[in-house]
């Protein structure tokens, strides 16, 4: 080992744990989980302390919300009230007997005892110490197990007894709870002891009375310290009370040759020193009570102590210690000091810190705002919309559940802001109401060791996959095979594993055409219906192709059953695929029904987040490491369904793998070391109750991961141990790991001997093997005696008693028949006795190692809905924004697509569309619109019960209500279905005031500049208006945003009713600054970035005033001087171009200082809306332009007068007028009038585009008997459309778009006029055709209409969208 540990990397070493500690560990007769703990060692170890201290902490949880479980429902009795649970943890007789009789706290001892001294592990004593325990394994409702009714019983099953099938696994919560308590009081205790070590190093060679006196009373302090932050308190008091004796205690040091003891000392030791040097403090006692009894009356809530009168007033008193010289030169100075002394020492008196914080614990609230990026991101539907608006929320009400950790999170985001504090109305009552104490040394509720997160013990508890026989049985354990798939995008392929026995890889198959999305269809092996369109033939042959493949891998390796990966929409499919080849199996096959134990196919759809985790871990690589990521995850989904606990262990090594798995939103925020723990713990409580077959773990490596959570064990003892039993070749028997092959120390064996099986048809085993039926329960060896003596009861007692057990193995029913209690009266002289020991031994004999996990049961319908689209009912809920593509449309519903959610189908229907009631889809969606997130939202989801329970999803577009609606809804909640009644929901208007607000403090809020220029001046927005009178007049003043940029604030204009100027402000970004951004003068290079098409670069500010400030004005006031510029609001300009045009009969064009954003007008600096209308019967058309200096940007390029300006604008108007009518509607439902590259794209990708292939796509989906119909009214509605636009295009002056569109409507008009069957292939040729139109439309559109063209219309009732 030394050699070794020369040659290889200290970092490799530790990796594999051969370090000379990892060794030592190994060596060590104490479990490995235990000594990883590393807890301090005592000098003195008082179990009895340490268990009333547990007991202590356990009432204080429970009687104040806590997450204590003792004492909660058991199977045994009925559920406890809250006054009955408060009278069973703390009676008065218990009190009175200071608990020492108390059964509950006899049983914490015993367990204490157990971890702390007799070195057990929870699983042993949760197990094998039942009698001891006693209230200890309460149990959760859950975990009771199921008790024979009335109308269950007959003659050999009694009622309310418990069968051994009906037992269930534990989680051990109270004794884990204890676990955790008795590490933390070692921890403390370990602190206190050194703690009284100093303070007596301190207190023996004191020689005043008083000096001691004060040590002294931190040494008791000590001893009712019962935290660490009690601890601490205790410190700051003694810190006081050494600065006196300081000098003291440092001459003795050098007196007697040792070094002076150094303590931190404080500003206020330093100033309580000043004060004892002077005697302010014999003053400020007479002042006030003394500290300590202060502290007594807190604890009491009682007056034990009254202050006592003095016989002079204060004043009075001060002037005995009043001195010439120093601070104290007047009586009220002194009394002044003296306040300040007696505050001090009541603030360091440990009672008193621990009530004050006690109090804040209970009184404090928490209040959060949004921040600007929180305002806009945090909605109703976000996961920390929770968290947005808390006003006062009581610190207490944060127990026992995550929120505040949302907080955190939210915070860490920049998503809000939050404040903790006092309110006011409790910082008056502070001095006279003062209430119970409140623990704050587990105040962290909030990250509580989340044994409870259940998705977590979901994963630990769920059963291997159980497969019914022929024969009413069930395949047994190690004899399953199963194949398991899991969907591919296409990069990487979808794959199929074959899984052997034993759960190792024997073969795997790809699946190109069942990658990327797929259709939703069946029928894969079916022959393809003849005139299916040729793209289509192409996909559904390549399928079929497939299909056939998974067909011939079935029949191969005949699985009991198929594992798919239920982790998005496309896995519904595979689903379906493999329901079609098991039909096609059992149909055409009939030879597979004699091969098969089962005479079937089994389908199961399960959980992909192991995994997914798996995948990428230390222990798939090192196994599979010549695998794809997803052939290893395919292999880890089935062996999760023949050992589910497999997989999840290999993830819980140290390198952490099993904190990827998706256990709680916001696990990110706890501690590592603490996730870790969690996970741990509840793999040792699982493996620990299902038992570990050592000789399978050596067997197959993946089964190995379970061995180091058996109890005892940990992965440097488990890895020795599988090294010397595979050396050995196997192991026959528990013994013989404890004898010959590990040699397990006494203390490790007993805790690992009743998880370790020895199960009798492993194949490693040898036929001459001796095998004891006992190793293959959960009977510890130490109960193999009583275990023989019940076998032998059962038996008659007839024959030889060693062979009951053996003989029993056939006739395991007759225990339930033996009289327990007897055999108890008999194992009592022995001093075995054990009732409930005895009941566990009958059911594994009974039973032997029947698993305790939930029965095997397939995942529901919403489940796998859920898994598929990754969602939650908290996050997926009636109200949330979604983007939906319209795939069919009828007269009653439109069925869509949700994009934002995989996918996923949804239903739009007739009267979720208009607020206005029923409306006929068809007239207002088509197949291929995008439905946008601002009018569609999720209406209902509801189970389907004609579709087996299907989660149907509704949208409407009716719903446009505000957000107030939903946050009230989700975030606060109702009289009916609360929430939070401290969530605040606030109105837009005062979200904005507040935004406001807080745009204009930050803009006040700046870092002043040193620039030597007439025009800079280091002030605000609102006091650089001070600078400004007229237009031209231009100030540059510093940026809230940093000191890399400066802000240039501007007169353009001024009109005539209005006293100041209008003001724009613009950014001017600085470069090569000396000596970094940071610097405070003025950078070399100055940027103005105006809009995305202007950025001009200037050397100073001198040279933007004249080649930027000039040029701007000039063009500004240019455009509010025109004979065009209409001033006033928006309808004032749209009203001004409509006269103008009814007094001229001709087209007119103005423009205003007003644009619309976000469809509301608004006054924008710089920018101009334009208006044009055509003549008295037209609508205006709007559009805008912006002033620079270099001109006028518009339509993309920058424009040098304004008359320029106007005319593009009018050629836009002019050449769009036509289709103005079809560009509105096209772009309400995601379309645009093609155009040439548009054209192009459909030429060369025509299939996808060709709106008869889309129709007939459509209607062979959803309705295929109604496809003729369909295809013939689809046919015909092109070709009236493509006439039209080819009379249009020659109209207008385009001869090639005019024969591209005529050659359209010829080859339509030949597919709706053929036969029926031949509809798609007719449409073939026609399906190019408008490709090919639409480019020769573009390249018209783009020359310009000829002078005696007529403007382009659509015909009405024809539209050109792909629709039917």
């Amino acid at each position: 080992m030394a050699r070794l540990a020369r040659a290889v990397e200290p970092a490799a070493l530790e990796q594999a744990l051969l370090r000379p500690e990892d060794q030592e560990i190994v060596r060590t007769d104490i479990p490995e989980r235990e000594q990883l703990l590393n807890l301090p060692k005592l000098q003195e170890m008082n179990l009895h302390a340490c268990a009333r201290w547990v007991h202590q902490e356990a009432a204080v949880r429970a009687r104040t919300g806590g997450a204590d479980r003792t004492g909660g429902k058991r199977s045994l009795r009925e559920c406890r009230t809250a006054e009955q649970v408060d009278n069973w943890l703390t009676s008065e007789e218990d009190l009175a007997k200071q608990n020492e009789d108390s059964s509950l706290l006899r049983s914490i001892e015993f367990a204490v005892s157990q971890l702390l001294d007799k070195h057990r592990e929870v699983p042993f004593i949760g197990s094998f110490c039942k009698k001891e325990c006693g209230e200890l394994l309460a149990l959760d409702i859950d975990e009771q197990p199921h008790i024979l009714s009335p109308a269950e019983t007959s003659n050999d099953k009694l009622w309310g007894i418990v069968q051994a099938d009906m037992r269930t696994m534990k989680r051990w919560h109270v004794l884990w709870a204890i676990r955790g308590l008795a590490t933390r009081w070692v921890a403390l205790e370990h602190r206190r002891q050194a703690r009284r070590r100093e303070y007596r190093q301190v207190l023996d060679p004191l020689t005043s009375d008083e000096d001691k006196m004060a040590i002294e009373a931190c040494i008791n302090a000590l001893d009712e310290a019962s935290s660490m932050e009690a601890l601490e308190d205790v410190d700051v008091k003694f810190r006081m009370a050494y600065q006196v004796v300081e000098e003291q205690l440092r001459r003795l040091s050098l007196q007697d040759g040792r070094t002076p003891r150094l303590v931190h000392k404080g500003k206020s030791a330093s100033f309580y020193k000043h004060c004892r040097d002077a005697r302010i403090d014999e003053l400020a006692s007479t002042l006030a009570m003394q500290p300590d009894k202060f502290a007594a009356n807190l604890e009491h809530d009682v007056r034990l102590t009254e202050v006592q009168n003095q016989p002079s007033y204060p004043i009075e008193q001060a002037e005995v210690y009043v001195s010439e010289a120093g601070e104290m030169s007047t009586p009220d100075k002194v009394l002044d000091r003296a306040l300040q002394c007696a505050a001090l020492l009541l603030a360091s008196e440990p009672g008193v810190r621990q009530h004050l914080r006690a109090y804040f614990m209970e009184k404090a609230v928490v209040t959060t705002e949004p921040t600007e990026a929180g305002e806009a991101t945090l909605d109703p539907w976000h996961t920390l919309g929770k968290v947005k608006r808390l006003e006062k929320k009581p610190l207490p009400s944060f127990e026992n559940t995550d929120k505040f950790l949302y907080i955190v999170r939210a915070e860490e985001d920049k998503l809000i802001t939050s404040t903790m504090e006092l309110p006011k109305e409790a910082l008056e009552d502070i001095l006279r109401e003062w209430q119970r104490n409140y623990v704050s040394s587990d105040v962290n509720q909030v990250a509580r060791q989340h044994n409870e997160w259940h998705n977590l013990w979901e994963m630990a508890t769920r059963r291997p996959l159980q497969i019914q026989t022929r024969e009413e049985g069930f395949v047994e354990e190690g004899s399953r095979r199963v194949i398991a798939a899991c969907w591919g995008p296409g990069s990487p392929l979808t794959t199929l594993v074959a899984l052997d026995e034993r759960g190792n890889l024997v073969e795997m198959l790809s699946l190109p055409a069942f990658s990327g999305p797929l259709r939703n269809r069946r029928g894969f092996l079916a022959e393809i219906p003849a005139g299916t369109p040729a793209h289509l033939r192409q996909i559904y042959k390549a399928q079929r192709e497939d299909a056939i493949k998974i067909r011939d891998f079935i029949i191969q390796h005949v699985p009991h059953a198929i594992i798919i990966e239920a982790s998005g929409i496309n896995c519904k499919q595979l689903y379906n695929l493999f329901e079609d080849v098991e039909s096609d199996i059992l149909e055409n096959i009939p030879q597979y029904l004699t091969k098969s134990e089962t005479g079937s196919l089994v389908l199961r759809m399960a959980e992909p987040f192991v995994a997914q985790v798996w995948e990428a871990c230390a222990a798939a690589r090192r196994e599979l490491p010549d695998h794809l990521p997803i052939v290893r995850r395919a292999v880890a989904l089935g062996r999760g369904a023949l050992e589910p606990l497999a997989p999840l262990a290999s993830l819980a090594g140290p390198s952490g793998d099993a904190l990827a798995l998706k256990l709680h939103p916001l696990q990110r925020h706890l501690p590592r070391d603490a996730l870790l723990s969690i996970v741990e713990q509840v793999l040792v409580t699982a493996i620990n109750q299902v038992g570990c077959d050592i000789n399978v773990a050596l067997d197959s490596i993946w089964m190995a991961a379970l061995v180091p959570f058996v109890g005892g064990l940990g992965p440097r003892k488990a890895a020795k141990l599988l090294q010397d039993t595979r050396r050995a070749g196997y192991a026959a028997t528990r013994g013989s790991l404890f004898r010959d092959i590990a040699y397990l120390g006494n203390n490790v064996f007993t805790n690992a001997a009743g998880t370790i099986r020895i199960h009798p048809s492993n194949t490693i085993l040898e036929e001459s093997a001796v095998f004891d039926p006992l190793d293959d329960s959960r009977i510890h060896p130490r109960q193999y005696p009583a275990a023989i003596q019940v076998a032998y009861a059962a038996m008659g007692r007839q024959g030889d008693e060693d062979a009951a057990v053996d003989q029993l193995q056939t006739r395991r029913r007759d225990v339930e028949r033996v009289n327990l209690e007897d055999i108890d009266k008999q194992l009592s002289e022995s001093k075995e006795s054990d009732l409930s020991k005895l009941i566990d031994v009958a059911f594994e004999l009974q039973m032997p190692y029947g698993d305790l996990r939930p029965s095997d049961q397939r995942l529901s319908t919403e489940q796998v809905f859920w898994l598929m689209i990754g969602e939650t009912r908290d996050t997926l809920k009636p109200g949330r924004p979604v983007q939906a593509t319209v795939r069919y449309v009828n007269e009653n519903f439109a069925r869509v697509t949700l994009d934002d959610l995989g996918g996923l189908e949804a239903v739009l229907e007739a009267g979720s569309i208009s607020r206005q009631g029923h409306v006929n889809p068809m007239e207002r969606v088509h197949v291929g619109n995008i439905l946008s997130p601002q009018t569609c939202r999720i209406e209902s989801l509801s189970e389907d019960k004609d579709r087996n329970g299907e989660i149907v999803v509704k949208i409407c577009t009716n719903a446009f209500d505000n957000e107030e609606k939903w946050e009230a809804l989700y975030c606060r909640g109702d009289e009916v279905h609360p929430v939070d009644k401290y969530y605040r929901v606030e109105q837009k208007t005062d979200i904005k005031k507040k935004e406001a607000s807080r745009a204009k403090a930050q803009a006040d809020n700046f870092l002043r500049r040193r620039i030597d220029h007439p025009s800079f001046q280091n002030c605000t927005q609102g006091e650089a208006l001070e600078f400004i009178h007229n237009v031209g007049d231009a100030v540059f003043r510093p940026s809230h945003r940093g000191s890399d940029r400066l802000l240039l604030s501007l007169a353009v204009s001024k009109a005539e009713n209005e006293e100041k100027p209008m003001v724009m402000t613009f950014e001017i970004l600085e470069k090569k600054k000396a000596g970094g951004a940071s610097n405070l003068s003025l950078g070399a290079e100055l940027t103005i970035i105006h809009g995305a098409h202007y950025t001009e670069v200037f050397e100073d500010l001198d040279e933007i005033l004249a080649n930027f400030v000039a040029p701007y004005i000039r063009n500004f006031n240019a455009v509010v001087n025109h004979k065009k510029f209409v001033p006033g609001s928006f309808s004032d300009i749209k009203q001004a171009a409509i006269q103008q045009c009814k007094s001229t009969r001709r087209a007119a064009t103005c423009w205003g200082h007003t644009t619309e954003v976000d469809g509301k007008p608004r006054a924008l600096p710089g920018f101009f809306s334009l208006c044009c209308i055509l003549s008295e019967n037209r609508s205006p058309r709007l559009d805008c332009f912006q002033v620079t200096p270099l001109g006028y940007w518009y339509a993309k390029k920058m424009r040098t007068s304004l008359d320029n300006v106007s005319d593009a604008f009018k050629r836009v108007v002019m050449e769009t007028a036509s289709g103005k009518a079809a560009q509105m509607e096209s772009a309400q439902l995601g379309y645009n009038m093609p155009d040439q590259a548009q054209g192009n794209a459909w030429h060369a990708t025509p299939s996808a585009y060709a709106p008869a292939q889309q129709s007939y796509a459509a209607q062979q989906a959803y309705a295929p008997q109604a496809y003729d119909a369909a295809a013939y009214a689809a046919y015909a509605q092109q070709q009236q459309a493509a006439a039209a636009y080819a009379q249009q295009a020659a109209a207008h002056g385009m001869p090639a778009a005019a024969n591209g569109w005529g050659a359209a409507a010829g080859s339509y008009s030949g597919s709706y006029s053929s036969q029926p069957g031949s509809y798609p292939s007719a449409a073939a040729d026609a399906a190019g055709r408008p490709a090919q139109a639409a480019s020769a439309w573009g390249a018209g559109r783009l020359s310009g209409p000829s002078s005696n063209s007529q403007p382009l219309a659509q015909p009405a009732a024809v539209r050109w969208d792909g629709s039917t």
